[in-house]
């Protein structure tokens, strides 16, 4: 996993989200080397990024990762868990609004959190010239070129916008 340069992708970012094929077990083994690298790059950081653990293709019947293990992982990580569909929205904006209030330090109410679960559509686009499906929202998506292993995503933000609880 380690290279030099990998390092510096990393280096001071406020997230690093892990991502996995939930249909491909090895990918799954593979979060484990790049929590590990992880670790190692912020061992002496005075502040540790968020971390979030998230299986993806939770549409397809041909699951390879049980939920148990996943969260078993998270827990162990330090990982916020996330079980998503890329390819049906579900669970993704609630994903990235949880991470987002994380960094920000803001608690989701149980009604924004349910909110922030809506499923969003996208189209998928096999061709960049060939039409977009009737009936579908969103931004158009692409297919990976290679999506059988584990994706290692940092995030840094400079401003947030979040349901913030008014005090009366």
């Amino acid at each position: 996993v380690s290279t030099q340069s990998t390092g510096k992708y990393i280096f001071g970012c406020h997230a690093v989200v892990f991502v996995y094929d939930t249909t491909n077990i090895e990918s799954f083994k593979n979060v484990e080397d790049w929590s590990a690298f992880v670790k190692d790059e912020f061992a002496s950081a005075s502040k540790q990024p968020v971390k979030a653990l998230v299986g993806n293709k939770i549409d397809l019947p041909q699951r390879q990762v049980r939920t148990d293990k996943h969260n078993m992982l998270a827990t162990e990580g330090h990982m916020l868990p996330f079980m998503v569909s890329a390819k049906s929205g579900e669970r993704v904006n609630g994903m990235f609004q949880k991470i987002a209030a994380e960094l920000a330090g803001v608690q989701l109410t149980k009604s924004e959190g349910e909110v922030a679960e809506e499923k969003i559509t996208a189209a998928i686009v096999q061709h960049p010239s060939a039409p977009v499906p009737e009936n579908t929202s969103g931004p158009a998506a692409k297919p990976a070129d290679d999506d059988s292993g584990c994706t290692v995503m940092s995030v840094s933000y400079t401003h947030l916008t979040l349901p913030t609880k008014r005090i009366v």
